[in-house]
């Protein structure tokens, strides 16, 4: 699950962002993470949203970096809060599964940080808000 998670967002990604976000896409997929991981920082330092996601991403499965839920559920949210619609579906995910600080399985929370996605295009989100797109 965690892997077809990944390649979702992986390939809900926007083209040609900016060099470091692209050097992180092609790092990931050669399996370096640790490089990955960076560029993306390095991106996500840039204003690119998407980049801070993927780096929430890799801190959530531990790849190429320690595993840190807290961390990648700070920057999901602050994500989200910035309308980055895949990190509304990555935090609604982790609301989904009790995978949040607080533990807490809230199914009306869930489904808002999906349509929220949905809403915003992510379209993977759209078969969990309950919405066809």
């Amino acid at each position: 699950m965690k892997k077809l998670l990944t390649f979702l967002a992986l390939s809900a990604l926007a083209f040609g962002v900016n060099t470091n976000f692209d050097e992180a896409v092609e790092l990931y997929k050669d399996g370096k993470f640790a490089q990955a991981y960076t560029a993306y920082n390095r991106a996500c330092g840039e204003g690119v949203k998407k980049a801070c996601t993927m780096n929430a991403i890799m801190l959530f499965n531990g790849d190429g970096v320690k595993k840190d839920n807290e961390q990648a559920e700070r920057i999901f949210t602050k994500m989200c809060d910035e309308n980055e619609p895949m990190a509304c579906a990555k935090l609604a995910e982790m609301q989904a599964y009790g995978l949040t600080k607080d533990k807490i399985k809230d199914e009306a929370r869930t489904r808002a940080l999906f349509k929220k996605a949905c809403e915003g295009g992510y379209e993977p989100a759209c078969m969990w808000a309950g919405e066809q797109k």
